[in-house]
């Protein structure tokens, strides 16, 4: 997995960078060795009275097909957290849906040599 990281209206230290490896390795038996991440982090502006807002987007390329999170909070950290659990819960649900369907197929074979 080849994760690009890439840091809007703020600076991404090793930490953070580490904590988001640390993070989207959970996913990463979902998808392929070869599978592009881009990461987009962002401190949305610099005007908000309550405190700073952090938008984390991120973009999986598996397959052909794109797979995309976005989560905003007020910690950069807790963003990571936030899109890491959608990731996850996307990926794991299309793996479960592509099972399912393959299983489905295979009974319907089945049942077909059954009554043949």
């Amino acid at each position: 997995m080849k994760i690009i990281t890439k840091g809007i209206n703020i600076n991404i230290t090793e930490s953070v960078e580490d904590y988001l490896y640390k993070k989207l390795s959970s996913v990463e038996k979902f998808i392929h060795d070869d599978t592009k991440v881009e990461v987009e982090l962002e401190k949305t502006t610099n005007h908000h009275k309550a405190g700073d807002i952090f938008r984390a987007e991120a973009h999986i390329w598996n397959n052909g097909k794109i797979v995309k999170a976005e989560k905003t909070s007020a910690n950069m950290y807790s963003s990571i957290d936030l899109i890491q659990e959608e990731l996850f819960n996307i990926l794991s649900n299309k793996k479960d849906k592509k099972i399912t369907l393959f299983r489905k197929g295979a009974q319907k074979i089945k049942n077909i040599f059954k009554r043949g």
